[in-house]
């Protein structure tokens, strides 16, 4: 889920009790509406709805890696 590069910097425990407390307060939220905002050499920003207004994501950094697009925002 996380890029390589992000991975090497994130706190993994707060990462983990981030994602863990939004599925206890909002439950499975699914992808409502999705763009990419600009993607340029295996790197993109993207913004995405998913339902609750002060969730939605705009601008967000990921990253192409061995094939799979990764979150390269680095949640630290």
């Amino acid at each position: 889920m996380l890029s390589e590069r992000c991975g090497a910097i994130a706190d993994k425990r707060l990462f983990s009790n981030i994602v863990e407390g939004y599925a206890e307060d909002f439950g499975h939220l699914s992808v409502k509406t999705f763009a990419v905002d600009q993607m340029s050499s295996g790197e993109a920003r993207v913004s995405y709805t998913v339902g609750l207004p002060n969730r939605d994501i705009t601008d967000e950094r990921w990253t192409r890696e061995s094939g799979k697009w990764l979150n390269d925002g680095c949640l630290t």
